[in-house]
């Protein structure tokens, strides 16, 4: 194990503005590719969520919003997950929660199988 006086030391150096900045220069192309492509995922998700809530009876308002959120609650397990069992258990348990919330089961499938292409939940 490093002595605390190493320690100490590796912290201050990654204190220096110098540093900061070169290591902030070599990760800044990174983030940003990053950052774009989770933005245009995140706006494609919205575009197509309005377009299923067009199309279904979903009164405009706050009920637009509960679809919003499951849609980036999926998005976010979609992320963690990429698929197996795990994501289709995630996916049953966000349907149930956001039924329980007052959503339409049918249409959490729909954007759940339209948006994301999930596989349908197996009992």
């Amino acid at each position: 194990m490093r002595s605390a006086t190493q320690r100490i030391q590796n912290y201050t150096d990654k204190l220096i503005p110098t540093r900061v900045k070169e290591d902030f220069e070599t990760k800044k192309p990174a983030m940003l590719t990053r950052f774009s492509t989770a933005t245009n995922e995140i706006t494609y998700i919205q575009d197509r969520v309005r377009g299923i809530l067009s199309g279904e009876t979903v009164l405009p308002g706050w009920h637009v919003a509960k679809y919003q959120a499951f849609a980036m609650e999926l998005y976010r397990a979609y992320k963690q997950w990429r698929g197996g069992t795990q994501l289709i258990t995630k996916t049953a348990i966000l349907i149930y929660k956001w039924k329980a919330f007052g959503c339409t089961q049918s249409v959490l499938e729909k954007i759940r199988d339209e948006v994301f292409a999930a596989p349908p939940v197996v009992p």
